[in-house]
């Protein structure tokens, strides 16, 4: 298994959406597919629209594996912060250790600082949650719809 990441370019805006959708349309599976399919692409545009006017200077890339895309990963880099916007991998694709891979990168890319290392927002009520509580990270707010975690320092991970 090779994991690499590449910058994104618009010829990966299909992509973008299908790996969108495959995370998302479980939670929209009781709706008949025209009305999913227009919420689908509904929330999509939002979003994509929420990412270029709250993170105007992010990094988006394409995780690859075996030169096959099966993932996003976005940053921002804010001072000594290092904003992990969002990670995605294709259902398929998760739980086999790349997220772990991937996180064990971005400490690295974040190096040793004062102060929070990595930060990120995650639903409370997400499973990557206990996926962020592994990788060192902890809650620093919670408003009750997100949580605020953040990493600290390197802890000597290989």
């Amino acid at each position: 298994m090779q994991v690499a990441l590449r910058a994104a370019c618009d010829q990966d805006e299909p992509f973008f959406f299908r790996l969108f959708c495959s995370i998302r349309e479980p939670d929209f599976a009781f709706l008949g597919d025209r009305e999913r399919d227009a919420i689908l692409n509904m929330q999509y545009s939002a979003r994509q629209r929420g990412l270029c006017a709250n993170w105007p200077h992010a990094r988006h890339m394409i995780v690859t594996e075996d030169g096959e895309s099966i993932g996003r990963l976005s940053i921002a880099r804010n001072g000594n912060v290092l904003h992990l916007i969002e990670i995605a991998l294709l259902p398929e694709r998760q739980n086999r250790g790349i997220g772990s891979f991937l996180m064990k990168q971005l400490v690295k890319e974040a190096g040793d600082c004062q102060g929070p290392q990595i930060r990120l927002y995650v639903f409370r009520s997400s499973r990557a949650v206990r996926f962020y509580q592994r990788m060192g990270f902890v809650p620093v707010s919670d408003d009750g719809v997100y949580l605020l975690m953040e990493k600290i320092g390197q802890e000597n991970e290989a």
